[in-house]
């Protein structure tokens, strides 16, 4: 969350966490497990998407409360 009109447009990192364990409650899906990027200086490192894509496995399924919330601004190189 790097603003306060982000937070007011209901995306502050609690509702986003809020909303996706209530949707795998309600899809009967395993307890998610919380990957969150918080502060200017690790959002721009990616530390946690870093270690979300190691630890992801084919069948998994990763969620994110809306689209813009995903990691928009990575660039992956092999």
């Amino acid at each position: 969350m790097s603003t306060l009109e982000q937070q007011k447009q209901g995306n502050s990192r609690d509702l986003q966490r809020d909303e996706i364990h209530r949707y795998c409650e309600y899809a009967k899906l395993p307890e998610p497990i919380d990957f969150e990027e918080t502060g200017a200086e690790a959002r721009a490192r990616r530390e946690q998407v870093a270690k979300l894509l190691i630890q992801v496995q084919r069948g998994d399924l990763v969620l994110v409360s809306k689209i813009d919330r995903s990691c928009r601004d990575i660039v992956l190189c092999d």
